[in-house]
């Protein structure tokens, strides 16, 4: 015990230290701009090509060497230039001791996931389909394990939260509400009840607000510590969801009055896999209400990159991590 506080205490205090002293952080990046405009948000490792003498020419001792200095104790290279400057900047590249990228606008339309090679060509990775027949198997028999595991230790919290709701307010202690599911198909989501009866809103056509009149005294606190989620362990032994996966939403769920799947149409993607009690959206601080467009994206991205890189050993840290954001400003 005393080795465990001693560990976190120290990486605590260590990680305080250096975000103080390293404040454009860990990597050494040197971002070269050859014949396109600096960004705005360029950081102090970047520099205009033509004002530091540096051309992709490798018939030039002289320009390798330049290049080769400028890149001598950086961890990556990353290139910014015109459509016609990159064939010469690759071959310029690959004579470095350092990761390097070329940076190409044209593929953030597509929103890919990776890149990969396919009959020696080069393509992009768009959605990674359902978890290959094993992996499946490995995921539920985790989460039929965790589940059954814990469900004798919840029970007897779940009559104590349902005797709370019965007299904190009428009406049934669960709220059941139609999400969406694994490839795209409804199912009832268990939830305790945390929002007065008469004014429950079946289709999640209204966000919840922190200061929403419509939750009851122990709903609120139900909801302030996501205890009003454990009855969907219920959902993860039926087979409708697993521990961890893209939170589910509702079918009337908007941001800035939009369906989510008006805002980004890879909403539909991220239903490739069963939902989850938590995800790594929630790990990464991204919940609560969706009030701007931006608050589905963020999300919807972190759940896409979930989907593409899913191992076993993800689901185990999100879980673990999953514990530092049970308590969470955005949790109301």
């Amino acid at each position: 015990v005393f080795s465990l506080a001693g560990i976190a205490v120290t990486r605590t205090i260590t990680r305080v230290v250096f975000r103080k002293r390293l404040d454009e952080g860990v990597y050494a990046i040197l971002c070269i701009y050859d014949g396109v405009p600096m960004a705005a948000t360029a950081g102090p490792g970047a520099i205009e090509a033509r004002a530091m003498g540096l051309h992709p020419d490798l018939a030039s001792a002289v320009a390798v060497n330049r290049l080769g200095t400028l890149a001598k104790g950086m961890d990556r290279v990353v290139i910014h230039c015109s459509p016609q400057a990159r064939s010469a900047w690759a071959s310029a590249l690959k004579t470095l001791d350092v990761r390097c990228e070329i940076v190409v606008p044209e593929l953030d339309e597509f929103a890919a996931l990776s890149i990969s090679k396919r009959s020696g060509h080069t393509s992009l990775l768009l959605n990674s389909g359902r978890l290959a027949w094993n992996h499946q198997m490995m995921k539920r028999a985790f989460d039929l394990a965790i589940s059954l595991a814990a469900l004798p230790f919840l029970l007897p919290s779940f009559a104590l939260v349902g005797l709370a709701i019965k007299l904190d307010s009428r009406g049934p202690v669960f709220f059941r509400q139609e999400r969406i599911g694994l490839g795209n198909r409804p199912f009832k989501i268990w939830k305790f009840r945390s929002m007065r009866t008469e004014v429950c809103d079946a289709n999640g056509n209204r966000s919840t607000s922190r200061d929403d009149d419509r939750i009851t005294r122990v709903g609120r606190i139900l909801r302030s510590t996501s205890i009003d989620e454990l009855p969907q362990i219920l959902n993860v032994l039926f087979g409708d969801m697993s521990l961890v996966g893209p939170r589910p939403h509702a079918l009337g769920s908007r941001a800035e009055d939009a369906l989510f799947w008006d805002i980004d149409e890879r909403y539909w993607q991220r239903h490739v896999v069963k939902p989850g009690l938590t995800g790594l959206a929630q790990v990464r601080g991204f919940r609560g209400a969706t009030e701007q467009k931006t608050d589905l994206t963020l999300r919807l991205q972190s759940d896409l990159e979930y989907v593409s890189h899913w191992s076993l050993m993800s689901d185990i840290r999100i879980l673990l991590g999953t514990a530092m954001v049970v308590f969470h400003k955005n949790a109301f």
